[in-house]
């Protein structure tokens, strides 16, 4: 979850500082054509780009990819690869759809988890000294300084308040405001010039975009755009607030207004304070308030509509840019686990890695696992698994499994106590570390909790299902792993596919999907000569969507174990526009034509409305 995170900031960062380094090279322009307020909000849409994480789903683009659900893509496993059953399985999910591609995961040197880690401390870390460093001089200077209720015109929400630490007026407070003055005499004229300019911050909120700024320069502190950012918005705070002070005022009334900032800033010797709105700001800007005072014009309506497409599209842009480049760097799928058909809800998401899906485990046995004195011991990379269970009599049996991370071997002691007994697998994958937490393959589940172990089928119910971005699944364990433990004669583990012997399950599993909906899940209980025959854009057969309502099967015809299997079934369903069935039918009835494949599961050939 952090990794997922930072790599959104870093995104973003790139994103803004591209954005931030194109406003600062046209800013030459820009400050010619349009106002000082455009300067001043142009920084927000930065601010926007780093904060708010999109995502697109782009375009697929299919027409180029060979459609292995019509039998034209073919696996051809490696020397070095172990052919097993569940290994093929997994090869099915990467060749079933091009929709998503598998990522590949350095397990062993996880630089992304220690980067994450080191930005969130830094960052954590930044932000909390900036609010201590606001905090103490907040309280500071409230202690040293007294209420002045002598000031008329004055909005209720902001207290004004008097003391000997300021040189110069600012307004501090994003929740509980107060403008505080310096305890000196001040004219009526400089006075009310000094209550126009802070009421102008005060009625902008522009404590409130400060605030924002530092949120995003404490998370994007590595980016030294967002600095120079910071600083801009800063200087362009004061010009544009000096641009709507005096854009009222008569030549002699600005003149005044510029006298006033000048003895304030003469006389100032205090630091520039953040979180403030600081008038008397640095000497550095002076030149640029002041010739925007002396030179300032009226903003034409043309460059008016202009600034905005301008603002419009810029931003329009950066958030389509951030969006391409999360959808590039973001997962094309989710892994979702189910215990006996409910899903379980991880923090540490499962993934595929060399053609298997891995999960947390120990999340996975805190979860699933209800047996008596489940524990999990860590010993430097070798991994302990104990369970245990009762037999008739209320007896207590415990037997362990032992791992290691990156070592594909599985051991099984059935009493732990006999070292001698000891069975050893060897696995297709090994059990690997992932941002801090262990991760073993699938199968390593399903083998330790098969019943012949445990006297429970709690390994069959866990099973997994991937969906692709736009939340269609694109495979699921149930349908072609239910987690019955084969091992060949070398010892390798691996599940076999049971479910798809049974005739009737391939049925009532294509049209559980059929009602849904779910083509894309349908073909994998079909022929590549049924998907080609069958299968049009939207309805299968005629049709948009069925329920099974009936099905009958010849139980002899059954026991012959024909290569070719014939069903009759009644749906309701739903008829497309360009089917033979009329638009007002609701329900049919017709064969399905199953064929038995090499691996001995029924996949559906063929649909006739007779024999």
């Amino acid at each position: 979850m952090l990794t997922e995170i930072f790599k959104s900031v870093l995104i973003m960062s790139a994103v803004g500082g591209a954005l931030s380094a194109f406003l600062l090279c046209i800013k030459p322009v820009t400050r010619k054509l349009f106002s000082p307020r455009w300067q001043y909000y142009i920084w927000l849409t930065v601010l926007i780009a780093m904060v708010l994480p999109v995502s697109f789903n782009l375009p697929k683009n299919t027409p180029d990819t060979p459609d292995i659900m019509t039998g034209q893509v073919q696996n051809v496993p490696t020397e070095n690869e172990v052919p097993t059953d569940n290994q093929n399985t997994i090869t099915e999910i990467q060749t079933q759809s091009k929709k998503f591609s598998l990522p590949k995961i350095n397990l062993s040197q996880n630089i992304w988890g220690y980067l994450s880690a080191v930005w969130l401390f830094a960052a954590a870390v930044i932000m909390l000294a900036r609010i201590t460093k606001y905090y103490l001089f907040l309280r500071t200077i409230r202690k040293h300084s007294s209420k002045d209720t002598n000031l008329a015109d004055i909005p209720k929400r902001l207290e004004v308040r008097r003391t000997d630490m300021l040189d110069a007026p600012l307004i501090i407070g994003l929740i509980n405001p107060v403008l505080y003055l310096p305890n000196t005499e001040l004219s009526e004229s400089d006075l009310n010039y000094i209550l126009m300019h802070e009421l102008t911050h005060y009625k902008r909120h522009d404590l409130l975009y400060k605030w924002v700024a530092v949120i995003v320069k404490s998370i994007h502190w590595f980016n030294p755009f967002v600095y120079l950012v910071s600083k801009q918005i800063d200087l362009d705070c004061e010009v544009s607030c000096d641009f709507a002070v005096t854009s009222n005022l008569t030549q002699d009334e600005q003149n005044n207004y510029m006298n006033m900032i000048l003895g304030l800033l003469v006389n100032s010797s205090s630091q520039l304070r953040p979180l403030t709105t600081q008038m008397a700001s640095s000497k550095k800007t002076l030149k640029r308030r002041f010739e925007m005072i002396r030179n300032k014009k009226k903003t034409s309506k043309f460059v008016s509509v202009l600034s905005a497409v301008i603002t419009v599209v810029m931003l329009g842009t950066t958030v389509f840019a951030s969006g391409v480049l999360s959808d590039m760097t973001t997962d094309d799928y989710t892994i979702e686990i189910t215990n006996n058909g409910e899903k379980i809800e991880l923090v540490n998401k499962p993934f595929i890695e060399n053609g298997e899906v891995y999960v947390p485990l120990r999340e996975i046995f805190d979860k699933v696992v209800p047996f008596e004195g489940k524990h999990i011991d860590w010993n430097n990379g070798k991994i302990e698994v104990f369970l245990g269970y009762r037999d008739d009599d209320g007896q207590l049996f415990d037997y362990s499994f032992e791992f290691e991370i990156g070592i594909n071997k599985l051991t099984y002691n059935p009493t732990h106590d006999l070292p001698n007994s000891v069975d050893v697998r060897k696995t297709a994958n090994a059990p690997t570390l992932y941002e801090s937490t262990t991760y073993i393959p699938y199968s390593y589940i399903l083998y330790m909790l098969d019943s012949s172990m445990v006297q429970t089928s709690l390994g069959r119910y866990i099973n997994y299902s991937v969906y692709d971005k736009d939340g269609d699944m694109i495979y699921s364990s149930n349908n072609l792993s239910v987690g019955t433990i084969i091992s060949n004669s070398d010892g390798t583990v691996f599940t076999k596919s049971e479910n798809l012997k049974n005739p009737q399950s391939t049925i009532d599993s294509f049209f559980k999907a059929f009602k849904d909906g779910n083509f894309a899940l349908m073909k994998n209980y079909c022929t590549s000569n049924c998907i080609s025959s069958f299968f049009r854009d939207g309805y299968v057969f005629g049709m948009t969507r069925a329920e099974l309502t009936d099905i009958k099967i010849d139980t002899l015809e059954y026991a012959k174990s024909s290569n070719d299997f014939n069903v009759f079934v009644t749906v309701n369903m739903t008829p497309h526009e360009n089917s033979v069935f009329d638009k007002s039918q609701i329900s049919t009835s017709f064969y399905v034509i199953l064929q038995r494949q090499p691996d001995d599961r029924y996949l559906i050939d063929k649909f006739a409305t007779g024999l």
